[in-house]
């Protein structure tokens, strides 16, 4: 890689993450606004970051169901 592709990918990450922290704080400013829309900011936050996490948890459960019991004798 020459040094202009470096400087391009660099000036494209910088402004890519100043895009995101601009977007971020215009949600937190929009929810700060309202009553409710921190409470919906917060539940939709709360199912992103956990829904994995729940579903994961759902899987090895129906794994352990499937599962139960001893297992038959081969006598």
């Amino acid at each position: 890689m020459d040094s202009a592709s470096l400087v391009t990918s660099f000036l494209i990450a910088v402004a890519v993450l100043g895009v995101i922290v601009y977007l971020l704080s215009r949600l937190m400013r929009w929810a700060r606004g309202r009553t409710h829309g921190a409470h919906v900011l917060g539940a939709v936050l709360t199912e992103v970051t956990q829904g994995a996490v729940v579903r994961e948890a759902k899987q090895g459960k129906k794994r352990e169901e499937g599962n139960a019991g001893d297992p038959p004798n081969e006598e």
